[in-house]
């Protein structure tokens, strides 16, 4: 099944699509969608960490006091926040990678832009004039 990605290319969700497929193969764009989908996971369970933490610091036990605190939850947690934080260092690395391969396009002066456009309307004002003649 493929699917459309931000940037234009797409994407198979089938284990049987990559097989057999090169680096060069893999559509320009592709690892920087990857990785900002990656990010956006990553985000998604910032916040339901977050979420969960909320609920545990508003809850208030039948004496007025808060629930004796769930070890074993904390230890999932703590697993869990190291993993994001493990995976956003791969991320970051990942990203600064495709920000060196990547080549910067080239900047114009407003004047080097003007001087190309007029150029290029006096070759197609000379080339209608040519056609007009023949």
């Amino acid at each position: 099944m493929k699917t459309s990605s931000a940037s234009g290319t797409t994407s198979s969700t089938s284990a049987k699509h990559w097989i057999g497929v090169e680096a060069e193969d893999i559509p320009p764009g592709w690892m920087d969608d990857m990785v900002r989908r990656l990010f956006d996971v990553v985000n998604r369970d910032l916040i339901r960490l977050e979420g969960w933490q909320a609920q545990e610091s508003n809850k208030i036990g039948p004496d007025g006091h808060p629930p004796d605190i769930d070890i074993t939850v904390l230890e999932r947690r703590s697993r869990l926040v190291k993993q994001m934080q493990m995976t956003l260092e791969r991320l970051r690395g990942m990203e600064n990678a495709g920000l060196t391969k990547r080549t910067p396009k080239p900047v114009k002066r407003d004047e080097e832009a003007l001087q190309e456009l007029e150029r290029r309307i006096a070759e197609l004002v000379a080339a209608r004039e040519n056609t007009k003649r023949s």
